[in-house]
């Protein structure tokens, strides 16, 4: 549904269809502040339907991550053209320029592995070189903790979901990590274990596998009156036209507890439906073996 559309049923539900006090930059602000709401409430609650799942070359290969190639940059792209083999790029590596270090703006990183030559980064080059050297890294080692690597998020990070190792290099088999107690961070246990730095993930992993996937929730979009809010659940832009009714009453000096409370109510169902698709939810009774002939559930 338009996030357009959505401005004007919360306008209906407030029974302020005509109004002018309700300024549109008000309008889509309020609407992106009721977007990031319900999606905080669908990653705390577990929904995956956002969720990215990412790849990544484990401890075993973490000190040679570490790599050097030439390519194409073009001012103003975040293209990276020509590069002879991007076989060891991932998403989610940091690049930086090894010729001239402001073509490359600080803490840009890998978006996605285009073909064998191309990738394309997360931001655009400040200048154009060509067979410019540029340095592409994932992990580094921790000086001060044994068996322990950082890697930047990536920049669209928003929450962790899962992360996992692969238990033998080859194997179907991924296992999860744990996360670490601060008493606990870079000791000497036996099982990988991960926690955050700031804007560094920390992965404690005492046996170098060779893999790692994670699993993380990307940060909200942002909106406009144009975007086309897509999701399996339908409940989204009513619960969003309830939050932005009970904006509008309370811009007007009025009680905006029955728009928000009914706002409340629909997430819920939203998780009820949630723990029924996981099959968490208690099973119906067998009417049929009931001897009273009456319908209980």
């Amino acid at each position: 549904m338009l996030v357009s559309v959505i401005i004007t049923q919360a306008q209906n539900l407030a029974n302020v269809p005509n109004t002018n006090f309700w300024t549109a930059t008000e309008q889509l602000w309020q609407a992106q502040l009721a977007w990031e709401q319900v999606y905080a409430f669908l990653a705390q609650n577990d929904d995956d339907y956002f969720v990215t799942q990412r790849y990544l070359p484990g401890g075993a290969n973490a000190i040679g991550n570490n790599v050097s190639l030439t390519g194409h940059l073009t001012s103003g792209s975040a293209v990276v053209a020509s590069i002879s083999s991007t076989t060891n790029l991932v998403a989610g590596m940091v690049v930086t320029d090894a010729t001239t270090a402001s073509n490359i703006p600080s803490g840009t990183q890998i978006l996605s592995v285009d073909s064998t030559t191309q990738v394309t980064l997360t931001a655009n080059a400040a200048a154009s070189a060509t067979a410019d050297s540029l340095t592409y890294v994932l992990w580094t080692l921790d000086s001060h903790r044994s068996y322990t690597y950082l890697m930047t998020l990536p920049t669209d990070f928003y929450r962790l979901r899962l992360l996992q190792y692969q238990s033998s290099s080859g194997s179907a088999a991924y296992l999860p990590f744990n996360k670490m107690t601060l008493q606990n961070y870079g000791g000497t246990q036996n099982t990988p274990a991960y926690r955050f730095e700031g804007t560094n993930l920390a992965v404690y992993d005492p046996q170098s596998y060779a893999e790692y996937c994670m699993w993380y929730y990307p940060r909200p979009v942002t909106l406009t009156t144009s975007s086309d809010l897509s999701y399996p659940n339908n409940m989204i832009p009513e619960a969003m036209s309830y939050l932005l009714a009970g904006e509008i009453r309370r811009k007007q000096h009025q009680d905006p507890a029955l728009w928000t409370s009914k706002a409340g109510e629909i997430m819920g169902t939203m998780v009820q439906q949630k723990s029924r698709d996981d099959a968490s939810a208690n099973q119906p009774k067998n009417i049929f073996a009931l001897d009273t002939g009456l319908w209980a559930f």
